[in-house]
Formats: C-alpha cells, sequence, structure tokens
C-alpha cells in the first residue's frame, strides 16, 4: 500500500550525534494514513475509503469500519534514521569562521 503526500526533514543542528530526521505529513483529513480503527488488528488485508468512511478487511475476512483523526498514523512506524533508506545530495557553502562552517544550499 502507498501512501502519498509524505516528505522528510532532515534536520542539522550541529550535533555530534547527526541530524534528526522526521516525517512530514502533507495529505488530507480523509487520507488512509490518518484512519483509526477500534479493532485490535496489527495488520489487515485491504484497506479502502467508501463514503467519506476508512475501513479495513481483517486475514479472517472481516470488515472493520473506522474514523480519520489526526496525526498520521504512518509517524508512529517512522524511526528516523532506522527505516530510512536512500541518499540526500544537497550543496553547501563552506565559510571559514574560528573553523569551517557548511551551510546548506537551496538546489
Amino acid at each position: 500500500m502507498t501512501h502519498e503526500n509524505h516528505s522528510i526533514d532532515v534536520v542539522f543542528s550541529g550535533s555530534i550525534y547527526g541530524p534528526e530526521v522526521f516525517l512530514r505529513c502533507d495529505a488530507d483529513d480523509d487520507a488512509l494514513c490518518h484512519a483509526v480503527y477500534r479493532c485490535h488488528c496489527k495488520e489487515w488485508d485491504e484497506e479502502e475509503v467508501i463514503a467519506g468512511v476508512p475501513r479495513h478487511k481483517s486475514w479472517d475476512d472481516v470488515t472493520h469500519v473506522g474514523h480519520f483523526e489526526d496525526p498520521c498514523k504512518l509517524d508512529d512506524w517512522f524511526l528516523g534514521n532506522d527505516n530510512l533508506e536512500g541518499v540526500i545530495n544537497r550543496p553547501v557553502k563552506v565559510e571559514w569562521v574560528d573553523g569551517y562552517d557548511f551551510i546548506l544550499e537551496d538546489k
């Protein structure tokens, strides 16, 4: 299942631990990433919105109906650097001010 309208914010703050990474949700309020269910299903087979109501089918073919809430439920699954793959390449401006400063530039 693909969820659209999400991006990653990488925040460089000069920390010795590296950048912080956050998931940004720009999805509509009625997107499936905002669907909440009262059932205790940890996984399901199908998920869809019918007449403005989210629903999913459990593995035993039972349909559970939910509702929409904030925040994005994908944020619970996003673990920053632990499950992020890919490369970010941005130009930097290098300045000497009592040591080198590296400043990200817009592309």
